[in-house]
């Protein structure tokens, strides 16, 4: 994408102007966690709409070698046109994998609009709204409303 409108400035988004690099770390329970790491030289007061190729590669990389895809959040304003194609490129992956065997939760208002938008939702595992309360889920957080159904289904 050449020249990507950024509010009211412009970014050359020329070749090697990647503005956000990722890593790929595994933690210690051997799950690969992919971090974005916004470079230094996007100046004060700009802002990044979406990601470029480079970057969507680099997902689609660790996303190919997945067995469970938990994904929260999409990865630009996909909202708007210009500005969707690294949630796009994400989403082709996601579910790609997904039909080779990979579970796929897709979590989040926003990250669930776009698969559905894109009449994706049947080619994912899940999709879910609770963004919010999905990460708090995974991360062992006890969720009030899913411990009340669990007492209650324990009752019957």
């Amino acid at each position: 994408m050449q020249g990507a409108e950024r509010g009211l400035q412009r970014v050359d988004r020329g070749p090697g102007s990647e503005k956000v690099s990722f890593r790929a770390l595994l933690d210690d329970k051997g799950r690969i966690m992919v971090l974005a790491i916004h470079n230094s030289d996007v100046p004060d007061g700009w802002e990044i709409f979406d990601k470029g190729p480079k970057s969507v590669e680099l997902f689609d990389r660790v996303i190919q070698r997945a067995n469970s895809i938990f994904w929260n959040g999409p990865i630009g304003v996909f909202e708007f046109p210009n500005f969707a194609s690294g949630s796009e490129g994400v989403l082709k992956s996601v579910t790609k994998r997904t039909k080779e065997g990979a579970t796929s939760v897709i979590g989040g208002g926003d990250t669930s609009r776009l698969v559905i938008s894109r009449k994706a939702d049947k080619e994912v595992s899940f999709v879910s709204t609770g963004g919010g309360a999905s990460l708090e889920y995974m991360q062992g957080i006890k969720l009030p409303g899913v411990e009340s159904l669990c007492e209650a289904s324990e009752l019957k």
